[in-house]
């Protein structure tokens, strides 16, 4: 066997280019070269090519993974299916069986059809044939209180036993953001509203009635205007929370409350000062402390801490979250409920129920509130119900172990 050297390499080298010359062309550093660039790029096409074919091959293969999108089902593919008229199939389709004098056998029979057919409604054809969008606005003050959400788990479950969905807006008390959602919401076509109302909105309440657009004011309304409502009797409960503490011996009381100037704080405030009055029990303006409605939870815990410092026997407390500030400021000040400091509050909320002790509160019966909101609001859009519907429920004081008896 030969060495490998560089001349046995370059006479190699020399038989290999040689054997695809042309006829008379002749070998060199540049023949090499030129053949070399042209193998290189024949190489380069094959591996373009090759990697195209694999890149799609992957293509395909996750193509064919993904699952085919079926043509909607449709009403007409229902009755096809099932032998009878569309007119039948949507009648059965939109709970009109009975009153149209479908059979009991026959509605089952399309109903099975479309459920097996995995059929869904087209809303958007249905709300323009109807002109009804089956959606309800429910605008509050504030979703996050236990007060609203409650009521808003059974207007929700009423609802959606009626076939209605609801959209939820917060307004936080701002009379702009409510503006906005009530705007935002009749653009949507929701088919009627149930409202917390802001201050200031008195103007868009007239729009809805204008408009036609069936409407139930809850937890507050506008004495001036004529419309449908629920809510509770907020001065009874306040004064059935003064009541308490009077027959307890406290006549040294604080009150705190917001800096809204709605009808239902109003009534509260008047009906607690107004059952003090009447045992020639006066409440001076030093007395109630009005917390700003936008203040932060620090500064509401700072600003009652300040006015507990006047050390008073008792304190009512307008709202639950004001409570929950109250509860805070009172820990701060090392104070001991009912020993040195007795507490009621208007509104329930679970923090009162767990703090030992427990809290005494006017309790509003939420359930109630949300099922006649909710059946008002349904009577109206339906026509069942054309006058006007009002109703205030009474409120319940929850007696627990935040008050002491000092006779």
């Amino acid at each position: 066997m030969k060495n490998c050297c560089a001349n046995t390499f370059t006479q190699r080298g020399k038989i290999a280019a040689q054997i695809h010359l042309p006829e008379g062309e002749k070998w060199s550093v540049n023949t090499f070269t030129r053949r070399g660039n042209t193998l290189l790029h024949v190489l380069k096409q094959v591996f373009e090519k090759l990697y195209c074919n694999i890149i799609k091959k992957c293509i395909f293969t996750i193509i064919k993974k993904i699952p085919t999108v079926q043509k909607r089902i449709s009403i007409k593919d229902i009755a096809n299916a099932a032998g009878v008229s569309t007119t039948t199939v949507s009648f059965v389709l939109n709970n009109q069986g009975p009153e149209k004098r479908i059979s009991a056998s026959l509605e089952k029979h399309v109903r099975e059809i479309a459920e097996k057919m995995h059929y869904t409604p087209n809303l958007l054809a249905k709300s323009l044939r109807t002109g009804k969008t089956n959606t309800i606005g429910l605008v509050v003050e504030d979703i996050a209180n236990t007060f609203f959400s409650n009521i808003a788990k059974t207007i929700e479950e009423k609802a959606m036993s009626s076939d209605y969905r609801i959209f939820y807006c917060s307004t936080n008390g701002v009379p702009q953001r409510a503006k906005d959602m009530l705007h935002l919401l009749t653009e949507r076509k929701v088919d009627g509203f149930i409202i917390t109302p802001t201050q200031d909105l008195e103007e868009d309440i007239i729009g809805l009635q204008n408009k036609e657009i069936p409407f139930v004011l809850m937890d507050r309304f506008y004495p001036n205007l004529n419309t449908n409502y629920v809510l509770s009797n907020n001065y009874k409960g306040a004064k059935s929370a003064a009541d308490h503490l009077l027959e307890n011996g406290h006549s040294n009381i604080a009150i705190v409350t917001t800096d809204s100037n709605q009808i239902q704080m109003r009534d509260r405030l008047n009906g607690f000062r107004d059952t003090l009055t009447k045992k020639n029990i006066t409440i001076k303006d030093d007395d109630i402390l009005i917390v700003p409605y936008d203040s932060t939870p620090k500064k509401a815990v700072q600003l009652i801490e300040k006015h507990l410092l006047k050390k008073y026997s008792a304190v009512f407390f307008c709202t639950n979250y004001l409570g929950i500030y109250g509860i805070e400021a009172i820990n701060n000040l090392k104070f001991n409920i009912p020993t040195d400091l007795s507490v009621v509050c208007y509104d329930e909320h679970e923090v009162f129920r767990l703090h030992q002790p427990a809290i005494t509160c006017v309790a509003q019966p939420l359930q109630a509130i949300g099922e006649a909101a909710i059946e008002f609001l349904i009577n109206n859009m339906s026509k069942k119900e054309t006058t006007t519907q009002q109703k205030t429920f009474d409120c319940m004081l929850m007696k627990r172990g935040s008050v002491l008896n000092k006779q």
